[in-house]
């Protein structure tokens, strides 16, 4: 089941009551597809996703800007593990099929979001 099965989780711990949202880091698209899989598994297919990429790593912000693939050029981003040049087609073929919005934060507001939390 790999990443789907964070859903079924959330929805165990939560008693199947829905979160208002999902919050989630892209790189690759790999636990996008994932999460939104298992979403649509327990029956929450209204439950938007905010997946977040920081500058510099935001293929994914690219690409629904574009409405197609984009390659960045570099990573360029502190956040060079997390990020991916290239999203996954399915995670941009999943934009037409489940609320997700994409949000780009700076590497500061990133960094000082971990040490907050």
């Amino acid at each position: 089941q790999g990443y789907s099965s964070i859903a079924s989780e959330m929805y165990y711990q939560l008693d199947g009551n829905k979160p208002d949202a999902v919050i989630l880091s892209v790189g690759g698209g790999g636990l996008l597809n994932g999460v939104v899989q298992g979403l649509q598994h327990v029956g929450w297919v209204d439950v938007p996703i905010v997946a977040m990429e920081t500058e510099g790593a935001d293929s994914f912000a690219a690409a629904c800007k574009n409405r197609e693939l984009v390659t960045l050029p570099d990573i360029t981003s502190v956040a060079k593990c997390l990020g991916a040049k290239t999203v996954s087609q399915r995670s941009l073929d999943l934009t037409k099929e489940h609320p997700i919005h994409s949000c780009v934060v700076s590497d500061k507001t990133a960094v000082d979001a971990c040490v907050k939390f």
